[in-house]
């Protein structure tokens, strides 16, 4: 499998500074997030440096590499073109060589969820969430709360993000509100009879 460093390479080549520079610490979050929850840190780790390989292209490029990739958008996901590059960076993963559907998915899921997040999938959003720039409102909670519980800080960025998107007036995408669902604490208390 194409090495971490060799994927750097080609972030430095895709990516503007800024851009290199969040993906540089959302992979050193990822190794520090999946240290401390059992993850594999090399997957966590090459995830990382792909989940945004893709952000610069044109819009038309990403969609058409998320259709190479076998995604089919439903109308909420074509008029979210900011979501586009995950799946277009997975399709662009699988291009050089990464085989391992685990990578894959945490790459194509980093900015949507999905309903049944692998421990993996959670430490690639979380660590995109709370990489060492980020500096909105809640951003410190929300990193203390990663190295707590995924799961529950999951929720929480997941929440944030689908309050923006009504706010703005923007489509939720089905993964979104699916992963919402799954994660919520009253849902889950349902499921295990404690309500």
């Amino acid at each position: 499998m194409i090495s971490p460093e060799e994927i750097l390479h080609l972030a430095r080549q895709r990516l503007g500074k800024k851009r290199l520079e969040h993906t540089c610490n959302v992979a050193d979050m990822a190794v520090q997030l999946a240290r401390r929850h059992g993850v594999e840190e090399q997957k966590a780790r090459i995830a990382a440096l792909l989940h945004d390989i893709c952000k610069e292209e044109p819009p038309e490029t990403q969609l058409q590499r998320a259709e190479k990739f076998g995604i089919i958008f439903d109308d909420q996901q074509l008029a979210s073109p900011k979501v586009w590059h995950g799946f277009a960076a997975a399709e662009f993963a699988a291009g050089i060589g990464i085989t391992d559907r685990e990578i894959l998915d945490a790459v194509c899921y980093h900015t949507t969820g999905r309903a049944d997040m692998t421990p993996l999938d959670l430490v690639v959003f979380l660590a995109d969430a709370v990489s060492a720039e980020r500096d909105y409102p809640g951003v410190e909670e929300l990193r203390r709360l990663a190295f707590e519980d995924l799961e529950q800080a999951f929720f929480e960025s997941i929440r944030a993000n689908m309050e923006e998107l009504s706010h703005k007036g923007r489509p939720l995408i089905r993964d979104t509100w699916q992963a919402y669902n799954r994660y919520c604490p009253a849902a889950s208390h349902k499921k295990e009879g404690r309500v």
